[in-house]
């Protein structure tokens, strides 16, 4: 087949069981150095160190999403409201707030 080009792209989510059973690693994306959420499973206190535009590590990685109630969104809700409304997740974030 000259001159065709075959893509295939395989998504790898790997399914954490912690405090959310329902979270899932998404390995496809890494920080600024290359990393991705395996090496923040041993490496906790980095999240969101080394996040750069296509890798937010509380969005990306189970270990390092915790409800933060000392941010909000852009109209004062935290993540108790996100908790209540799922559906709004990432509706209204700014760059100090990323509902996931």
């Amino acid at each position: 087949m000259s001159g065709n080009k075959l893509t295939i792209t395989f998504l790898f989510l790997v399914k954490i069981t912690r405090g959310d059973e329902n979270c899932l690693d998404d390995l496809t994306v890494s920080d600024s150095y290359g990393d991705d959420c395996s090496w923040y499973d041993s490496n906790s206190e980095s999240c969101g160190d080394y996040d750069d535009s296509n890798f937010v590590a509380s969005v990306a990685c189970c270990i390092c999403c915790v409800d933060d109630l000392t941010v909000s969104d852009t109209y004062g809700d935290d993540c108790t409201w996100y908790d209540n409304n799922p559906g709004s997740c990432g509706n209204f974030d700014h760059s100090d707030f990323i509902a996931s």
